[in-house]
């Protein structure tokens, strides 16, 4: 195989994919801690208004968090929201909105299936259906402005801003849960890279075959040209679906393991939120929720979190101590699956390639 081959395929079929793997990975899991983050802050409220206006007259009121509906939009960059208790605006020049769509109020007794439609993030310029009463979680700066409330973006603490739907005291676990990509392999950047990589390979193929004495390093060459689709080809594509498999498994893995930093992190912050966190002593009501995990192990304890407040961002849970502890081996459970799930899909390939190589020898 030759430099400028090998160059080829590295190029074009791992690294550019690769980094927009990574890439991809990253700004989801920016988005989760985020969210989290968002969790924990104050939220506004008219008595915070209120006495920042009668000291100050107006300027930053602070890090804050809002549950509210859509009321409207005024011209092409704010977006007016608002709860029972008041109204904001919010600044969306420039911003990105996460749509979180679909109902999964049954996510934690066992629901944990992959999402219906996965979260999208879009920019707010391409928002072009809003209607009113949709429901949306924003965090950030808020401003007070001639009276009236503004969210803004800035660069220390950057505008967090979900549309979505379904009960509010879900959304901090339906986040946490959907938002991240089905295979980060598949991203912006494949299409055209693999499409880049095909044209160079089958460019030198060409070019080589038209040499007798590099006949070899020609079909090589032409070979590598169809690596795009040759997992979707027999005997293969039964690697390719097992692959599927494994790695959404450890998509769920992955999502499991995320999901007890949830009460994890909102505990930390228990008494400025109005959490209450403690043992499970089995004296606590049937509508707390609990988060049903199978690598909890048989009689050991729960935790339960208690919301004190009328918060509607926050649900009752009883989750399994020591989530430290589980977190870790979920997160070891779904290294090792997706690694295998990587072999798996490179062993097919590799009998794809060979095969492929065999019948182009006698029609090339």
């Amino acid at each position: 195989m030759s430099i400028l081959t090998i160059l080829s395929v590295f190029i074009f079929f791992i690294l550019v994919p690769g980094l927009g793997a990574f890439s991809v990975r990253r700004r989801w899991r920016l988005v989760r801690g985020r969210l989290l983050e968002a969790g924990c802050m104050p939220r506004v409220s008219y008595h915070d208004y209120t006495s920042w206006e009668h000291e100050t007259g107006g300027g930053v009121i602070g890090v804050r968090r809002m549950l509210a509906c859509i009321d409207a939009v005024e011209g092409d960059d704010t977006l007016w929201v608002s709860n029972a208790e008041l109204s904001a605006a919010i600044d969306m020049h420039q911003q990105k909105v996460v749509l979180l769509s679909g109902v999964q109020d049954d996510l934690l007794a066992g629901g944990m299936d992959e999402p219906a439609v996965s979260p999208v993030v879009l920019p707010w310029k391409r928002m072009l259906m809003i209607s009113q009463g949709m429901q949306v979680f924003v965090s950030g700066l808020l401003y007070s402005e001639g009276g009236q409330l503004r969210f803004r973006d800035n660069p220390q603490q950057p505008l967090l801003v979900f549309i979505f739907e379904g009960d509010p005291g879900m959304l901090l676990y339906r986040g946490v849960w959907n938002s991240r990509q089905r295979n980060e392999y598949f991203n912006q950047f494949t299409p055209g890279s693999l499409i880049l990589g095909s044209a160079a390979l089958i460019f030198q193929a060409f070019v080589f075959l038209s040499d007798p004495d590099a006949y070899f390093l020609g079909l090589v060459a032409l070979t590598m040209g169809f690596v795009p689709v040759l997992p979707l080809l027999p005997p293969g594509v039964a690697g390719y679906f097992l692959f599927r498999r494994l790695w959404r498994y450890g998509r769920r893995l992955r999502s499991q393991r995320d999901l007890l930093k949830v009460p994890e992190k909102l505990c930390s912050q228990g008494e400025k939120i109005g959490l209450t966190c403690c043992l499970d002593d089995g004296s606590a009501s049937d509508r707390i929720q609990t988060i049903s995990l199978a690598m909890h192990p048989e009689g050991a304890q729960w935790q339960l979190m208690i919301n004190k407040t009328d918060d509607p961002l926050f649900i009752s849970v009883r989750y399994p101590q020591n989530p430290a502890g589980i977190r870790h081996k979920l997160n070891r459970l779904a290294h090792l699956v997706e690694a295998l799930a990587v072999i798996l899909f490179g062993l097919a390939l590799a009998v794809n390639w060979y095969l492929m190589f065999v019948l182009l020898s006698y029609l090339v």
